[in-house]
């Protein structure tokens, strides 16, 4: 067989030379056709004119020159002589592996020169790995979450009144959630009722009228009353006391706004769910201190497994979840962060001290009380957090000096002023008398902010805990 491909010999011949796979081809196609060595297909687009004349050497050392002089031409810009019509030649090459890919030449000028013969580039064929399915314990979460399919807006007649019964509660389970193991298991339940586009929560000032009615009208009352009935507990025991509180259909509204009206109902007996432990029994099983949000040591929190905790009251956040995966809300003054950003596990007393695990809950932002929902609370509960943030405690000493140096200044103080206050609040705490407290509360210069509670998740192997310790303290 030949070892050079006279090109210009091909041109010229009458018969054409095999294009795509088709024709008879020159007498060099025919005997590398009859060659038995395995081979590879090299496809190529040449553009030769009349008086083209290929130099005269191996001939895949010359498809080489080509395919490099046109990747050169392409890099360059440059501009070439006119070209004559595309041919698409198949010429196939015993010597190259059937292990390496097709290489594909679309244009070159037939004014390179080429001083010697250049190496052969080979592309080596990266085989196509399909991604499979991974493991289950390997990216499923705590507890997997799933889509829910919004309800779809009524489009209501302007002219026309609308029933009640149109705008009634729906019931949805969306199916059930298992966790990575298989252990923990979720039902999700969802009221809603249709909203209009343009709703949104209320501004300050813009909250409950004397009624105690929202401005909001799309929610009937019976949707308020269904949604309510299925986030009581009726095993809880809540004393009349003077917490903050909020109407029914503000609620409603907060919950809504922020798709947390929902419950992760997890399908486990109700005797295991209902399980309720001591405070102190809690503590000293996972250490931490007696506050809303106990500070656990790391070395203690990695020793146990366990961190990131939230004991409510009900007595003192009357919005808490009652239920296990029920939503909630959660008042504080400090609005500009939790102390965990993360998810953490809440308990919530539901009777004097008897604390039940609720689940894995994360704060979602839901805006501030108005003006009219704060002036609307007891003077007593007013009282009671004027005197929270009077009392020193280190959440609220970014507001303690801002109302100390409102004081001093009279007026309000830039952020280099109140980091500069917070520091010193740091070595000797800052007095803060609870009337001016009180003061700037009334005045909307602090606020109360509201978080909605949504849960994520619940934790089968921290309640089976919980459990071993109830029996425990009872014998």
């Amino acid at each position: 067989m030949p070892s050079t491909l006279d090109l210009a010999s091909v041109f010229s011949k009458s018969r054409s030379p095999r294009l795509n796979g088709t024709g008879t081809g020159t007498d060099e196609h025919r005997a590398a056709r009859l060659h038995k060595k395995p081979s590879t297909t090299i496809r190529y687009q040449s553009v030769a004119p009349a008086s083209y004349e290929p130099p005269q050497f191996d001939r895949i050392a010359h498809l080489a020159a080509l395919s490099r002089a046109a990747t050169q031409d392409r890099l360059n810009e440059q501009v070439v002589q006119p070209r004559s019509p595309r041919l698409n030649v198949t010429v196939d090459v015993p010597s190259i592996p059937r292990a390496y890919a097709r290489a594909t030449v679309t244009s070159f000028s037939s004014t390179s020169t080429v001083g010697k013969p250049p190496v052969i580039p080979v592309i080596p064929v990266i085989p196509r790995r399909t991604a499979s399915a991974p493991t289950r314990d390997a990216v499923l979460p705590l507890v997997t979450t799933m889509e829910v399919p919004q309800p779809s807006r009524p489009q209501l007649a302007p002219t026309r009144s609308v029933s009640s019964s149109s705008k009634k509660l729906q019931k949805k389970s969306t199916g059930t959630f298992f966790s990575a193991k298989g252990k923990r298991r979720l039902q999700e339940l969802i009221w809603k009722s249709p909203k209009p586009e343009n709703q949104a929560l209320p501004r300050r000032g813009q909250g409950e009228n004397e009624r105690g009615e929202s401005s909001s009208p799309w929610f009937s009352d019976e949707d308020v009353k269904v949604a309510m009935d299925k986030l009581h507990n009726p095993a809880a025991i809540i004393k009349p006391s003077d917490a903050l509180e909020l109407s029914p259909r503000n609620v409603y509204l907060r919950l809504t706004s922020c798709d947390a009206l929902r419950i992760l109902q997890p399908l486990y007996p109700p005797a295991f769910l209902a399980t309720t432990v001591r405070r102190k029994v809690i503590r000293a099983a996972f250490g931490g201190s007696f506050g809303i949000f106990p500070e656990i040591l790391p070395k203690s929190e990695a020793l146990r497994g366990f961190g990131n905790f939230a004991f409510l009251s009900l007595e003192a956040q009357r919005h808490a979840p009652q239920l296990p995966g029920a939503p909630g809300l959660f008042f504080d003054v400090d609005g500009t962060k939790m102390p965990y950003e993360v998810e953490c596990r809440v308990m919530v007393r539901t009777s004097p001290d008897k604390w039940l695990y609720v689940g894995q809950y994360t704060f979602v932002r839901t805006g501030t009380m108005s003006g009219e929902e704060w002036n609307a609370q007891n003077s007593v509960a007013r009282l009671s957090w004027a005197r929270e943030i009077s009392e020193g405690k280190k959440r609220y000493r970014v507001i303690r000096a801002r109302i100390k140096l409102r004081y001093e200044f009279g007026r309000e103080p830039t952020a280099g002023e109140v980091r500069a206050k917070e520091d010193e609040d740091r070595e000797d705490p800052i007095e803060v008398k609870v009337r001016d407290a009180l003061r700037d509360l009334g005045e909307g210069k602090e606020t109360m902010h509201i978080w909605a509670m949504k849960c994520v998740g619940y934790d089968y192997a921290f309640q089976k805990r919980l459990v071993k310790l109830a029996g425990e303290q009872k014998a």
